[in-house]
């Protein structure tokens, strides 16, 4: 039988990853991205299972669980769910480079707002309202972290450090077998399709993410005047909660 993992983070926080790795070095495990609820939002007190807020940004209308999964699997979901024993994954960024990555993420479809980006690293104008964004959601999944016993984190630093070790202290979390060593993609990877068993690919791209992530390069882009904004605006306990530090 399949276990399934339902999984959270905000845009740019490395869900694509984390999906592609648990497929590739886990057995039989499912995950489950907008499954269950949009992986990008709150996580929602009880299911709406007609699907409406699957995918409320490509889709506000509302899709259908069969856009994501056949019935047979869907029912099998359902279960899961129902009797308790649906696993969580939360993943997370250090909130100072996710700005960054966030920043260019939103100004993707604007050639001029790339162009000004590169140089700037991050939109000023939306500081505040991009950390609000990180504060709804990251309190939000802290609560499920606290209340539920199947779910846990997964930091992007972490497995930059050691993809391994990351996956080996998920295996244990959640009783899974894993392949003896984690081999990382080499390239970055596209938008993630959202159905069931479907994998994101890789780009044929890539850079230092090692040195830009680990040895902290995106604070580069921060003036003082913008750290003082972040450290005015972001939650300071959920900093802690999920393991990083203030600038």
């Amino acid at each position: 039988m399949s276990t399934y993992i339902k999984l959270y983070g905000i845009p740019r926080s490395c869900t694509n990853l984390v999906k592609l790795l648990f497929h590739n070095n886990f057995s039989n495990v499912t995950i489950l991205s907008n499954v269950l609820g949009w992986k990008h939002g709150n996580h929602p007190e009880a299911v709406d299972w007609s699907g409406k807020d699957w995918d409320p940004i490509n889709n506000p209308e509302g899709v259908s669980p069969s856009d994501f999964v056949s019935t047979d699997i869907f029912n099998s979901i359902k279960q899961t769910y129902e009797e308790g024993r649906m696993k969580y994954v939360v993943c997370v960024k250090d909130p100072y480079s996710w700005l960054v990555s966030y920043s260019k993420y939103e100004a993707r479809e604007s050639l001029i707002s790339r162009s000004i980006l590169s140089f700037k690293g991050i939109n000023r104008k939306k500081l505040v309202e991009y950390i609000s964004l990180w504060n709804d959601r990251h309190r939000n999944w802290s609560e499920l972290l606290k209340d539920n016993p199947n779910a846990t984190m997964i930091r992007y630093e972490d497995i930059l450090k050691n993809a391994d070790s990351t996956l080996s202290a998920i295996a244990i979390f959640f009783d899974l077998e894993k392949i003896d060593e984690v081999i990382m993609p080499k390239f970055n990877l596209s938008r993630n399709p959202e159905a069931v068993g479907k994998l994101p690919k890789q780009e044929g791209k890539s850079f230092n993410k090692t040195d830009y992530y680990l040895n902290k390069k995106y604070l580069e882009y921060f003036n003082n005047d913008d750290l003082k904004i972040i450290n005015d605006n972001i939650d300071h306990k959920l900093i802690s909660y999920f393991g990083y530090e203030l600038i």
